[in-house]
C-alpha cells in the first residue's frame, strides 16, 4: 500500500507531498526523480530515520518481514536551502538524519506510537518544518523559482535573473541539486514520461510530449535512469 498527503500551502515550494508505504518482503526499484526523501521506517520495536539524497540512478531496496514507512518528499533544490549543505555528498547516498535535523530524534519517539497515520504524520513533520522554512530568505525563494526552470530554460537567461554569472548559476545548482542543470533536465523528461504512460499514452507519443527527440534518445535516458529498457520498465510500472 502506497499513499500521498499533500503539503499545507506554506510548504508548497519546499514539499512536494508526505507518504507513507506498508511493505513486507519484497524488491522495490527506485528510480530518480529530482527530489530527495526524509525517511522514517518503523518496524514492530524501532524507528529509524534516515535521508535519500539525489539520485543519478535506480536502486533496489529489499524489505525482509514488515515495515511501514512514512516520508517527506521534498521538491528539487529545497532541502539544500534548508539546510545549507551541499547536496553531491548525497547523491545516491543514505545518510542519518540526525546530521541535518536535530529535532529527528524528538519526531522518531512520536512516530514510534502503533495508531500514527498519514494524517497525524503529515500535521506533526508540517509544524517542524515550518520552524526550518523561516529562514529561508526571499533570495532563497528566488532561487528555487529559477532553478526549478533550469530543465527547460536558457541557462544564462536564468542565471542573469538572478545577477550572477552563468558558472556561478552553475555552481549554485549542482550544489542544491547534487548534479548539473543537464542531468536534472534528464530527469525531468523522464518523470514526464511517466506521467503521461500513466495517464494511458502510447509509448511513442508519451516520448514526443516528454521532449525527446526520437524513440533512440528515450531508450538511453530510461536505461541510464532505470537499468532497464523502456519495455522492461513498462513492465514494472
Amino acid at each position: 500500500m502506497y499513499q500521498e498527503q499533500l503539503p499545507p500551502f506554506a510548504l508548497s515550494q519546499v514539499v512536494d507531498c508526505f507518504w507513507q508505504a506498508e511493505m513486507h518482503t519484497q524488491a522495490q526499484l527506485i528510480v530518480p526523480d529530482g527530489c530527495q526523501d526524509w525517511v522514517f521506517e518503523r518496524t514492530e520495536h524501532t524507528t529509524d530515520a534516515f535521508l535519500i539524497g539525489s539520485m543519478t540512478e535506480a536502486q533496489s531496496v529489499r524489505v525482509i518481514g514488515s515495515k511501514t514507512f512514512f516520508g517527506v518528499r521534498f521538491r528539487p533544490g529545497a532541502l539544500s536551502l534548508l539546510t545549507a549543505m551541499p547536496m553531491q555528498p548525497l547523491t545516491n547516498q543514505r545518510c542519518d538524519l540526525n546530521e541535518l535535523f536535530p529535532f529527528s530524534n524528538s519526531l522518531k519517539a512520536q512516530l514510534s506510537t502503533p495508531e500514527l497515520d498519514l494524517p497525524a504524520f503529515a500535521e506533526r513533520l508540517s509544524t517542524a518544518l515550518l520552524n526550518s522554512t523561516s529562514r529561508l530568505t526571499s533570495d532563497n525563494h528566488r532561487r528555487l523559482t529559477y532553478f526549478a526552470q533550469a530543465a527547460e530554460g536558457n541557462i544564462q537567461q536564468l542565471a542573469d535573473h538572478l545577477h550572477i554569472s552563468r558558472r556561478h548559476f552553475h555552481r549554485l545548482f549542482t550544489h542544491a541539486f547534487g548534479y548539473s542543470p543537464r542531468f536534472y533536465g534528464k530527469v525531468q523528461r523522464f518523470n514526464r514520461l511517466n506521467e503521461r504512460l500513466q495517464q494511458g499514452d502510447a509509448l511513442l507519443e508519451a516520448t514526443l510530449e516528454a521532449g525527446y527527440y526520437d524513440q533512440a534518445h528515450m531508450n538511453r535516458d530510461v536505461k541510464q535512469l532505470t537499468g532497464l529498457t523502456p519495455r522492461d520498465w513498462l513492465n514494472q510500472t
